[in-house]
């Protein structure tokens, strides 16, 4: 059902994106060789899909549903991406097709659709929503539908800067965290559930 095209589109390749440093040495030392499922709330371009691909055995299932989240609608520096972005995503991972499942849906539906196919990941990277009750539903999901697999994601210090001040992932990890009485190791850009 979710594969990549026959035909590599006709677009030329664009690695914009947030995937630093931070979250390679983070991610560094949580992925082993034994990881052979990873599936990643939010892709945008696909610079942590391809990290995955390129620092792992895995396979990975790239849920996304391509439209970019709220805080990119109307900004200038990514609205010429937003028509596109799921081709540019296919068009950066090409060489990696073989390995990577793009799940062209919301991270809820998406995380549903890999249950009821058995897909059970090793561990699942949070980095969708900012908003905090997506966040909050997200883990959720991931905990109820896979609750052996190992719960990382990004945005740990990501500052909501709208006028009016929501939540932030922070919160969402923190307070979800606190509700099951589970631990969190960070970085100051990763995270971590420890159960």
């Amino acid at each position: 059902m979710f594969k990549f095209p026959e035909e590599k589109p006709n677009l030329k390749e664009d690695h914009h994106g947030w995937f630093s440093d931070d979250n390679k040495s983070f991610l560094k030392n949580i992925i082993s060789d034994n990881t052979s499922k990873i599936i990643e709330l939010g892709a945008w371009l696909g610079n942590s899909t391809l990290w995955f691909c390129q620092n792992s055995k895995a396979t990975i299932y790239s849920i996304d549903h391509w439209k970019g989240s709220k805080e990119h609608q109307g900004r200038k520096d990514v609205k010429d991406k937003l028509p596109t972005l799921y081709e540019t995503f296919i068009v950066n991972c090409w060489d990696y097709k073989e390995r990577i499942v793009p799940i062209k849906m919301n991270t809820i539906d998406g995380l549903r659709w890999c249950k009821s196919n058995n897909i059970n990941p090793d561990m699942i990277f949070v980095d969708a929503s900012h908003e905090f009750e997506d966040v909050i539903l997200d883990l959720e999901e991931c905990m109820t539908l896979f609750p052996n697999a190992m719960v990382t994601g990004d945005d740990w210090n990501w500052k909501n800067k709208s006028q009016n001040r929501r939540k932030t992932v922070q919160e969402a990890v923190v307070y979800f965290s606190k509700k099951y009485r589970y631990k969190i190791t960070e970085n100051g850009r990763c995270w971590l559930i420890k159960k």
